[in-house]
């Protein structure tokens, strides 16, 4: 009995010390996750990278600094906010492609076509911006990271889900 006891105590101290060290921030993977935005040139202006190869790239790195047993809950928000700001940039980058390919003279309005393409990427695009605004608001101040915690991250995430919005309108307006 007295082995046991021992034991849970170990595994008691054990479990105390992770979620202490965790609360004081021992874990935390922000530093981690601010190098790699500095590495993609990210800041206040520049959510995500600006290219699909990069995002690409971005995201895997994004994913390994914000998950797993020994990250901390504010670096797990953060990378999820990231993440769908990634997600976000990679529909507006189709949306523009398919946007472009568009006859406005002639539209296709097939579910294959170019209209309903460019549609489903604006979708995609304002449901990733809105997951992202309702991710954030999860999140405490984190002082490093003000591009998503501050107030004007909610202003450019509104202005973007009322562009966003405007476009899906837009696109249904050629296909009545």
């Amino acid at each position: 009995m007295g082995a046991k006891r021992k034991l849970l105590v170990l595994a008691i101290a054990i479990v105390i010390a992770y979620f202490g060290a965790q609360q004081f921030g021992l874990f935390s993977s922000l530093d981690r996750i601010a190098d790699i935005d500095a590495r993609y040139g990210l800041s206040d202006g520049m959510l995500a990278p600006a290219e699909m190869a990069s995002i690409e790239k971005y995201e895997a790195e994004l994913k390994a600094a914000s998950s797993g047993f020994l990250v901390s809950d504010s670096s797990r928000k953060i990378g999820e906010v990231k993440l769908e700001l990634a997600e976000m940039q990679k529909s507006m980058l189709a949306l523009r492609e398919h946007s472009a390919k568009i006859n406005f003279s002639r539209p296709d309005c097939s579910v294959a076509g170019m209209v309903a393409l460019a549609k489903k990427d604006a979708e995609a695009a304002l449901g990733h911006a809105e997951a992202a605004t309702e991710k954030r608001s999860q999140i405490g101040n984190v002082a490093s990271f003000r591009e998503i915690t501050g107030k004007d991250f909610d202003t450019t995430m509104a202005a973007v889900n009322d562009a966003l919005g405007e476009s899906v309108k837009s696109l249904n307006s050629l296909c009545r």
